[in-house]
This record gives structure tokens, sequence and C-alpha cells, in this order.
């Protein structure tokens, strides 16, 4: 299992970095270990992130070995949260709940901050919510323009 989790981290931290260096705007990526804490409620870490300094912060989430992704839009002030297996209520309250804690600790403005879902292909086996959340990144986070990176 670590293995799988230092690929899918290793595959999206490329995209990120490519993207980084051909596009206009600036990515940061919050890799799977650290977000994972972060959505358990350990908010002080990444001390020195400055989300002022990214259009997009993505979030790889990995809970009770399920993949999910936060796409977290500083500006904005809004984040989108996607899951394989679809977004239940109750998930996407504790995405609002949680990132909305993680940018209070970055020093953001978060009373008007939202979480939302888009819609997306459901995933349709037990084990390819990691691939899911690889092709997510690309696909979905179309608020910037990811053609750069595909």
């Amino acid at each position: 299992m670590f293995i799988l989790f230092k690929v899918i981290n290793a595959y999206i931290t490329a995209l990120v970095r490519r993207f980084n260096l051909e596009g206009d705007e600036n990515v940061f990526l919050i890799e799977s270990f650290t977000m994972s804490k972060i959505w358990r409620g350990s908010y002080q870490t990444l001390r020195k992130l400055d989300p002022s300094k990214y259009s997009l912060i993505l979030g790889i989430i990995n809970e009770h070995h399920h993949w999910t992704l936060a796409v977290i839009y500083p500006s904005q002030k809004k984040t989108i949260f996607l899951a394989p297996l679809g977004e239940s209520k109750e998930k996407v309250r504790k995405c609002l709940e949680t990132t909305r804690a993680f940018m209070r600790t970055k020093g953001c403005q978060v009373s008007r901050w939202s979480c939302e879902t888009v819609s997306h292909p459901i995933q349709s086996d037990g084990t390819s919510c990691g691939v899911f959340v690889c092709k997510v990144c690309i696909q979905y986070s179309y608020y910037i323009s990811f053609s750069v990176i595909i």
C-alpha cells in the first residue's frame, strides 16, 4: 500500500511541476500524507504556505484506503471536493469545515468559503480510486487550463 501512496504522489507532483513550468498560474500540491493529516484535524502543518501565491491548491486525501481530492481555489474562497464513489453531504460538509479551518490558519478570510462538487463519472470497481484521483487532477480542475500538462 505504501508504494501506491508514493506512485500517486509522484504522478501528481510531476503534473503540478510541469504545469508550473509551462503555465501562467501557480499550483501547489499538498501530498497525501500531509493532506490526510489535515483531513483528520491537524491544521498546524505547512507553516510557510502562503495560499495567496497560488491559483489552485490540490489536496490528495487518503481516508481508510480510499482516495479523494480537494481542489482549493484560495482567491475564490472555495473548494471543489471530488470522491470517486460520489460525494455524500457529510463528506462535502467535512471538506468545507476542514478547508475552512486549514485556510484560517494560513490567514485567509473564510467567512464566505464554500465547498462544491462537479459532475464526474463514478468509479465502477473497488480498486481504482487512486487512478481516478490522478485523472481528475487533469480533467476536472477546469478553472485553470490543465491542457498544458495533458
